[in-house]
Protein backbone atom coordinates (compact mmCIF):
# COMPACT_ATOMS: atom_id res chain seq x y z
CA UNK A 1 0.00 0.00 0.00
CA UNK A 2 1.30 3.46 -0.82
CA UNK A 3 1.34 5.97 2.11
CA UNK A 4 2.46 8.94 -0.10
CA UNK A 5 0.90 12.34 0.35
CA UNK A 6 2.37 12.61 -3.53
CA UNK A 7 -0.48 12.70 -5.86
CA UNK A 8 2.32 11.58 -8.73
CA UNK A 9 2.76 8.73 -6.85
CA UNK A 10 -0.46 7.54 -6.68
CA UNK A 11 -1.02 8.25 -10.72
CA UNK A 12 2.16 6.34 -11.62
CA UNK A 13 0.78 3.17 -9.73
CA UNK A 14 -2.83 3.23 -11.47
CA UNK A 15 -1.08 3.66 -14.36
CA UNK A 16 1.44 0.69 -13.91
CA UNK A 17 -1.89 -1.43 -12.37
CA UNK A 18 -3.17 -0.73 -16.31
CA UNK A 19 -5.68 2.12 -15.33
CA UNK A 20 -6.01 5.02 -17.40
CA UNK A 21 -5.44 8.99 -15.61
CA UNK A 22 -6.20 12.30 -16.75
CA UNK A 23 -6.10 15.23 -14.52
CA UNK A 24 -8.69 17.59 -13.56
CA UNK A 25 -9.29 21.08 -12.54
CA UNK A 26 -9.27 20.81 -8.25
CA UNK A 27 -10.65 23.45 -5.96
CA UNK A 28 -9.07 26.06 -3.94
CA UNK A 29 -8.75 24.95 -0.48
CA UNK A 30 -9.40 28.12 0.90
CA UNK A 31 -11.59 29.98 -1.42
CA UNK A 32 -15.23 29.44 -0.40
CA UNK A 33 -16.98 30.31 -3.95
CA UNK A 34 -19.54 33.10 -3.56
CA UNK A 35 -22.55 31.65 -5.93
CA UNK A 36 -22.75 28.64 -3.97
CA UNK A 37 -22.52 28.95 0.00
CA UNK A 38 -20.71 25.97 1.64
CA UNK A 39 -18.65 25.13 -1.19
CA UNK A 40 -15.59 26.38 -2.18
CA UNK A 41 -14.06 27.84 -5.36
CA UNK A 42 -13.22 25.39 -8.46
CA UNK A 43 -9.48 26.25 -10.31
CA UNK A 44 -11.17 26.84 -13.39
CA UNK A 45 -12.31 30.00 -11.71
CA UNK A 46 -16.36 29.80 -12.78
CA UNK A 47 -18.16 30.47 -9.87
CA UNK A 48 -20.88 28.93 -11.82
CA UNK A 49 -19.16 25.62 -12.41
CA UNK A 50 -21.40 22.59 -12.67
CA UNK A 51 -18.72 20.23 -11.81
CA UNK A 52 -15.97 22.23 -9.56
CA UNK A 53 -13.12 20.34 -8.94
CA UNK A 54 -14.08 17.52 -11.47
CA UNK A 55 -13.68 18.25 -14.87
CA UNK A 56 -10.29 17.70 -17.24
CA UNK A 57 -7.78 19.69 -17.61
CA UNK A 58 -7.02 18.53 -20.72
CA UNK A 59 -8.77 17.90 -24.16
CA UNK A 60 -10.25 14.47 -24.86
CA UNK A 61 -12.43 14.47 -21.85
CA UNK A 62 -12.56 10.61 -20.52
CA UNK A 63 -10.45 9.93 -23.41
CA UNK A 64 -7.52 11.68 -22.63
CA UNK A 65 -6.30 9.63 -19.68
CA UNK A 66 -3.48 7.38 -20.27
CA UNK A 67 -1.16 4.77 -18.19
CA UNK A 68 2.33 6.44 -19.70
CA UNK A 69 4.40 7.77 -17.23
CA UNK A 70 6.23 10.57 -19.06
CA UNK A 71 3.11 11.67 -20.11
CA UNK A 72 1.70 11.79 -16.26
CA UNK A 73 4.93 13.16 -14.98
CA UNK A 74 4.36 16.05 -17.66
CA UNK A 75 0.86 16.64 -16.76
CA UNK A 76 1.71 16.91 -12.82
CA UNK A 77 4.43 18.92 -13.84
CA UNK A 78 2.33 21.35 -14.85
CA UNK A 79 -0.28 21.10 -12.71
CA UNK A 80 0.45 19.65 -9.19
CA UNK A 81 -2.32 20.44 -7.38
CA UNK A 82 -4.84 18.55 -10.04
CA UNK A 83 -7.17 16.26 -8.57
CA UNK A 84 -6.09 12.65 -10.58
CA UNK A 85 -8.82 11.19 -12.05
CA UNK A 86 -10.11 7.90 -13.86
CA UNK A 87 -12.61 6.53 -16.21
CA UNK A 88 -15.10 4.24 -14.84
CA UNK A 89 -17.75 2.56 -16.69
CA UNK A 90 -17.89 -0.40 -19.16
CA UNK A 91 -16.18 -2.14 -21.44
CA UNK A 92 -13.93 0.21 -23.23
CA UNK A 93 -14.06 -1.30 -27.18
CA UNK A 94 -11.72 1.91 -28.71
CA UNK A 95 -8.88 0.23 -26.16
CA UNK A 96 -9.99 -3.19 -25.18
CA UNK A 97 -9.89 -2.62 -21.86
CA UNK A 98 -12.50 -3.61 -19.01
CA UNK A 99 -14.24 -1.37 -17.29
CA UNK A 100 -14.10 0.03 -13.79
CA UNK A 101 -16.55 -0.25 -11.12
CA UNK A 102 -16.46 2.54 -8.72
CA UNK A 103 -18.43 3.29 -5.57
CA UNK A 104 -18.37 6.18 -3.58
CA UNK A 105 -20.32 6.65 -0.29
CA UNK A 106 -20.91 9.82 0.63
CA UNK A 107 -21.31 10.87 4.05
CA UNK A 108 -21.71 14.26 6.55
CA UNK A 109 -24.78 16.98 6.49
CA UNK A 110 -27.64 15.85 4.54
CA UNK A 111 -25.85 12.74 3.20
CA UNK A 112 -26.23 9.06 5.47
CA UNK A 113 -24.08 7.14 4.00
CA UNK A 114 -26.53 5.09 2.20
CA UNK A 115 -25.48 2.98 -1.16
CA UNK A 116 -27.55 3.99 -4.27
CA UNK A 117 -27.35 2.93 -7.74
CA UNK A 118 -28.72 5.06 -9.72
CA UNK A 119 -32.27 5.97 -7.79
CA UNK A 120 -32.16 2.58 -6.32
CA UNK A 121 -31.49 2.42 -2.49
CA UNK A 122 -29.60 -0.44 -1.49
Amino acid sequence: MTRSTDPLVHVLAYARAGLPILPCFGVYPDRPNPDRPGKLLCRCGDPKCARPGKHPLVTGGLHAGTTDAGVLREWWRRWAWANPALKTGGYDARTGRPGVLLIDVDTGPRKDGTPKVGDETW
